[in-house]
């Protein structure tokens, strides 16, 4: 008898230390042992009020994402000259508990190279100890700009490369010496022509955008979450400091300035300001985004936040969410000339949820349109086409001057409200000052309702008072 309510008692206690206290938090680390100069990424979700403090890695603090009340999401760095060996990460919650794991660095061979110069690029002053003194001034500078951590994301895809076609000439962490002198090559260098297309790897913000000694023709994407994007030694500068720029957009043409001996782009990450192989990064990041959708796309988590629009200003006090598209516009190549802006509206038709925009945006998917804009009833303006862009947003009408094939010439702008309703005060506050704004860059001569130019098929923008309009 005493045998068994002891065996009873030893198994609810078993019972209660396997399952009694329950986990209060998932952790999932992508690459959890990775090289020198790789990247780590770590998503983790957390139940009821707990929220993170702070984030170590050995004694390193580390930038984290929050995405939502209960997400978070990290990007780190492996500095490329880190000690190989055991590294403990560091979660302090604010229940002071504290989530650890280790992570193991492996050492990474980089091959020792010759620092080249040339008769005439030593003629310009290129020397050794020159070339030396010129990289601490510029990265100087440019660690100054990378240093900053901005939690917002602007991308909501993949990253892509700034190359149609790469070939990797000048590999990732070769050290370059002669003589006394040395430097580590923390970037790639990729083939290419002078004057090659060179594309913004995803959405962000030209921080830097000017011209150096070594590095000649510089520009540095801000990408949010702490990651950077360098593109070096370029022949001509497309873009401005302070501009956004879209994925797989043209910013540059590829280059031979600076310090260079032959036209190629020296292309460059940085993680919280730590020096990683861009195109590791690339394919980790990539690999990791496909296995991990379900983080950002669960509960909505990310539409509150700026994965998926990102506030981009159109003027000083303008601004409006992007969206990216692929489909129900063209290209246009060369400056279209605009003189007329549609009014459309149009709501979810689908289910009650009528403003939602996600669903609203599908449908036009289904039927292969777009307008250039759209404004939702909390008056958050949307761009979904380029201006300079034909959207498919007119379709069969003409103009009262006679024109047909309105989308050419034409600037669609959708209101999202139902049928039974009108727009609201914001939507036509909104809806004037982006007018106002178009008309800065185009000579607009109408502004129309789809029906005014398709009033067989269309009746469109519905309940709309044209007194409100600043034509």
């Amino acid at each position: 008898m005493f045998n068994k309510i002891f065996f009873l008692f030893f198994l609810f206690l078993l019972t209660t230390l396997t399952f009694g206290a329950e986990k209060n938090y998932f952790l999932k680390i992508f690459n959890e042992n990775p090289q020198q100069g790789d990247i780590i990424i770590i998503t983790l979700s957390l139940k009821n009020d707990l929220n993170i403090k702070e984030v170590l890695l050995g004694k390193e603090k580390i930038n984290f994402i929050k995405i939502d009340n209960n997400k978070y999401l990290f990007f780190i760095g492996v500095n490329p000259r880190k000690k190989p060996g055991n590294y403990k990460i560091s979660i302090s919650l604010n229940n002071n508990q504290n989530i650890e794991k280790i992570i193991k660095v492996k050492k990474r061979d980089f091959p020792i190279t010759e620092l080249k110069t040339t008769p005439q690029l030593e003629k310009k002053g290129y020397t050794p100890n020159k070339i030396v003194s010129n990289l601490k001034n510029e990265n100087r500078i440019i660690n100054e700009i990378t240093a900053k951590f901005e939690e917002e994301i602007y991308f909501s895809e993949k990253f892509i490369y700034p190359l149609k076609k790469v070939i990797n000439v000048g590999d990732y962490g070769n050290i370059r010496k002669r003589g006394n002198y040395e430097v580590q090559h923390l970037g790639v260098d990729l083939d290419g022509k002078i004057g090659d297309s060179i594309y913004s790897i995803n959405n962000g913000k030209i921080v830097l955008a000017r011209d150096f000694n070594n590095y000649g023709k510089t520009i540095v994407i801000n990408h949010g979450g702490g990651i950077y994007s360098l593109y070096l030694h370029l022949n001509k500068i497309k873009k401005k400091e302070g501009e956004f720029v879209k994925r797989g957009e043209i910013i540059a043409e590829l280059g031979n300035s600076g310090y260079s001996l032959e036209p190629h782009l020296h292309f460059s990450i940085r993680i919280n300001n730590e020096k990683i192989d861009p195109l590791k990064f690339i394919n980790l990041f990539n690999n990791f985004w496909e296995q991990n959708k379900n983080f950002f796309t669960d509960n909505n988590s990310l539409k509150d936040k700026s994965l998926n629009f990102k506030k981009f200003p159109l003027e000083a006090n303008i601004y409006y969410f992007l969206k990216d598209i692929y489909w129900g516009f063209k290209k246009y190549h060369g400056k279209r000339k605009i003189d007329t802006i549609i009014i459309h509206s149009s709501y979810n038709t689908f289910d009650e949820d009528h403003y939602n925009i996600d669903k609203i945006i599908e449908i036009y998917k289904q039927y292969g349109v777009s307008a250039h804009y759209l404004i939702d009833r909390e008056g958050k303006i949307y761009r979904l086409v380029e201006e300079n862009d034909i959207a498919y947003h007119a379709g069969k009408s003409r103009m009262p001057d006679g024109r047909s094939e309105v989308n050419l010439f034409s600037i669609g702008i959708e209101l999202i409200y139902h049928k039974n309703e009108s727009p609201n005060e914001l939507q036509y506050q909104k809806l004037n000052e982006l007018i106002r704004d178009i008309k800065k860059r185009h000579n607009i001569k109408y502004i129309l309702g789809h029906k005014d130019i398709a009033p067989e098929r269309k009746d469109d923008p519905w309940n709309f008072d044209w007194n409100r309009i600043e034509r």
